[in-house]
């Protein structure tokens, strides 16, 4: 039986569509994400496509292939951790770019 694109690779797909968001973007953002500027330092054009990076990370993890019911519920506990931890950033104000990072972060140690 041929294994799901996710099994026992839920952390290479989700790098895998970071990656994919980060590759459509302006070469600045990824030194953004990566904490080179700060809330202040930030320029609005970084900060907005910080905003379209958070947006096309949360996009690629929607489309992340599920096959099995162990990959729909790996799929479904990412989805939930990212979801809370950019609710949690809203809430207290986290810049764009800080968000972006942590996604990054959440992508390849999960």
């Amino acid at each position: 039986m041929p294994q799901s694109p996710l099994h026992g690779g839920l952390r290479a797909a989700a790098c895998l569509a970071w990656l994919a968001a980060l590759a459509s973007l302006a070469p600045h953002t990824a030194a953004a994400a990566a904490g080179a500027c700060g809330a202040a330092a930030c320029t609005a054009e970084q900060l907005s496509r910080c905003r379209q990076a958070n947006e096309m990370m949360q996009e690629q993890l929607r489309q992340l292939p599920a096959s099995g019911p162990a990959d729909r519920e790996r799929k479904a506990a990412l989805q939930a951790r990212v979801q809370a931890m950019l609710a949690e950033h809203r809430r207290k104000g986290v810049d764009a770019c800080t968000t972006w990072g942590e996604m990054g972060r959440i992508a390849a140690n999960q």
